[in-house]
């Protein structure tokens, strides 16, 4: 079996304009390159403004269509609590969702409860806390992949990702985006 074919994932990456999901996007991409495995990927964007809802689809191995099916994804990583509960209908039985959230509301526990019951996995970590902690309140987005890292949800180690962030997070972003990284998969 082909590296390409082992690690074939597809993967959802949600929230708002301006958190940052098309840069996550762009790091997981320049880590399967650097990998070496075929991936695409497209962005769907609902208000063209900062605060509109914005989803990206990733798929890695060898696909011909970048967007995700409703309930074939691998993974969903959501920068937003609300945003993760519009997309969970992507999530396959088995997968994982990663959400940026202190704490769920009521019913969303209940639903992630029934969800777990299907076998989804289900992170919920206060990524903007981390990154706030960190000293870089807008780099959530990076704490987001340093949690999924952590918890063995993306198919990329933490050097990888770390190359990743060093080759896109240019000049004065690039320390600040380590660092948060490094304090997400250090976070408990």
């Amino acid at each position: 079996m082909s590296l390409v074919q082992k690690e074939a994932q597809q993967i959802l990456i949600s929230g708002l304009g301006g958190q940052g999901v098309l840069f996550a996007t762009s790091l997981l991409l320049e880590a399967a390159r650097a990998k070496g495995l075929e991936a695409i990927a497209s962005e769907t964007h609902g208000m063209a403004q900062r605060g509109g809802s914005v989803v990206s689809h990733i798929k890695l191995g060898s696909f011909l269509s970048p967007l995700v099916r409703s309930g074939s994804a691998d993974l969903l990583l959501s920068l937003q609590r609300e945003e993760a509960f519009r997309s969970l209908h992507f999530v396959r039985p088995g997968g994982t969702v990663v959400v940026n959230a202190a704490a769920l509301t009521e019913e969303q526990a209940a639903l992630a409860d029934q969800l777990k019951e299907r076998g989804v996995k289900f992170v919920i970590r206060d990524t903007t806390a981390i990154a706030k902690s960190a000293g870089t309140p807008r780099a959530g987005n990076v704490a987001l992949l340093g949690i999924a890292c952590a918890s063995g949800a993306v198919p990329f180690d933490a050097g990888e990702l770390k190359a990743a962030i060093e080759t896109l997070a240019r000049g004065p972003r690039r320390e600040p985006n380590l660092k948060v990284f490094e304090a997400a998969l250090a976070a408990k």
